[in-house]
């Protein structure tokens, strides 16, 4: 019974460590961490550059009150990070899409995280890499299947992850 106790303290601690790697590992300066997921939210529910969302869909994808995110939305688009277009058959209706601002910056992002997995594959080296991997994808088929809450698609990943293959149930 010691050693469960144990080895679910060390579980626990050494996904927190991990967490707040990531954490660090993706912060920018110039956005807060909600800023981050909108941006993320946009990005991967509008097809091509010029695709463009409603926030009441942001809203719904992210389980959120739109009224939440309106002052991240207008902050957002005072940096150059989105684009806000009124429609022209209704002016009250507005979209909103992604910059090349921050086209750019996720290709940044994706280029380093891609580079920091690539050494870390190197570090554990090909049989303890795949042997992780393993591990990781039951964990993952774990925690999804304890998730409960929220809004089918919506912005948490869960549905990209089975969109990429994976056999895991929203």
């Amino acid at each position: 019974m010691k050693q469960m106790e144990d080895d679910v303290s060390r579980l626990i601690q050494n996904f927190s460590r991990f967490g707040h790697f990531i954490k660090r590992r993706s912060r920018n300066d110039d956005l807060r961490a909600g800023e981050i997921a909108i941006l993320r939210c946009i990005i991967r529910h509008t097809d091509g550059p010029d695709g463009e969302i409603k926030p009441s869909q942001i809203s719904a994808l992210m389980g959120l009150q739109q009224p939440s995110i309106t002052p991240s939305l207008r902050s957002l688009e005072e940096r150059g990070y989105v684009r806000r277009r009124n429609s022209d058959q209704d002016r009250r209706e507005v979209f909103f899409s992604v910059t090349d601002k921050t086209r750019t910056m996720a290709a940044e992002e994706r280029r380093r995280t891609a580079q920091m997995f690539a050494g870390l594959a190197d570090y554990l080296g090909e049989e303890d890499t795949r042997k992780l991997m393993e591990i990781m994808e039951r964990v993952s088929s774990y925690l999804d299947q304890q998730i409960e809450a929220g809004p089918k698609g919506n912005c948490s990943g869960r549905e990209r992850r089975s969109q990429q293959g994976g056999n895991r149930e929203e």
